[in-house]
């Protein structure tokens, strides 16, 4: 019974951990588009993420809301950045490069680092995303971004996976997407929805 219960809150913390990912990191919130030197864009989000794990052949899920702010700029030509809060407790810094841009079709690369403290534990998170997206119209694309993290700090996992989402809008408008994360090696994985407010 104490072995079990050891398993149990292993695992409870190793949930915790990926919540913490996930709200720092994983939500997309953006096309492949970079913003312009001159231009600066703020989304304010909400998300709600469901976290399961397998362990001795029980399943268990956990399921919360979540709150985000996020501010970009642009840096420089197909170069932008951002820094993102999340109302966990969790703050995260990305950049993104712009390789494709070919009528509607755009493609780019980017990185990021997130940080949140979990019982006095640092847990550093490393994000390499590619985002792809499709301009249907000025006010309407479709955008998909795959990604791999890496969480360290109190030892080290491996999550793979994507996020998938719609923006409506020009200057200000609606991000609406999902990401699935899969903790490689684990039984474990997390699944976020996603609303998010911006203006230019």
């Amino acid at each position: 019974m104490k072995k079990l219960n050891a398993q149990f809150m292993g695992l409870f913390m190793m949930l915790g951990l990926i919540m913490s990912s996930g709200c720092a990191n994983v939500s997309t919130l953006q096309t492949a588009r970079t913003l312009a030197p001159d231009e600066s864009e703020i989304t304010i989000g909400a998300g709600y993420a469901t976290l399961s794990a397998t362990s001795t052949g029980t399943d268990i899920s956990f399921s919360a809301p979540y709150f985000e702010g996020y501010y970009k700029a642009g840096l420089a030509e197909n170069l932008d950045f951002g820094v993102k809060l999340t109302l966990i407790g969790t703050l995260s810094a990305d950049v993104k490069y712009q390789l494709v841009d070919v009528d509607a079709f755009a493609l780019a690369v980017g990185a990021g680092l997130g940080y949140v403290t979990i019982n006095s534990a640092s847990i550093i998170d490393i994000l390499l995303p590619i985002y792809v997206s499709y301009d249907f119209s000025d006010m309407f694309a479709l955008y998909g971004s795959p990604k791999y993290l890496l969480r360290t700090g109190g030892g080290s996992s491996s999550l793979l996976g994507s996020s998938l989402g719609v923006k409506w809008g020009k200057t200000s408008g609606v991000y609406l997407e999902g990401s699935y994360m899969s903790v490689l090696g684990e039984s474990a994985s997390a699944s976020q929805g996603n609303i998010g407010v911006f203006f230019r």
